[in-house]
């Protein structure tokens, strides 16, 4: 006999929604931020107020705060379907995502504790 799901286990469709907006919210203001960075370092070094190390400098900065726009996608992306950049996502999450599995079997198998930090 299986048992059902209340209505408990699940989100209610305000709270997705709710959800929903804070996750729109936050990636158009990570993009703002993302943007406004890149385009104030490389408007600099295009009228040459900042020498050619400095650039690089400021990109690995820009790249190492905010890594990819989409883990795993490359520059072509404007060339991919959105089924591919998808595709090309998870197979990038994929290490990530069998740590998180990992920790989420030892945590309900009672063997909680691990030292990796996600």
């Amino acid at each position: 006999m299986t048992q059902e799901k209340s209505s408990e286990d699940f989100i209610s469709v305000k709270d997705m929604r709710s959800a929903m907006d804070r996750e729109v919210s936050t990636v158009m203001k990570a993009a703002e931020l993302r943007i406004r960075e890149f385009t104030k370092f490389t408007n600099a070094y295009a009228a040459g107020e900042i020498t050619p190390t400095e650039a690089s400098e400021k990109y690995m900065h820009y790249m190492d705060k905010w890594g990819d726009a989409l883990p795993g996608v490359t520059a072509a992306a404007h060339n991919l379907t959105d089924d591919q950049i998808i595709a090309d996502m998870e197979r990038a999450m994929r290490p990530h995502a069998s740590r998180l599995q990992t920790q989420r079997s030892r945590q309900q198998s009672g063997k909680s504790g691990t030292t990796e930090k996600d």
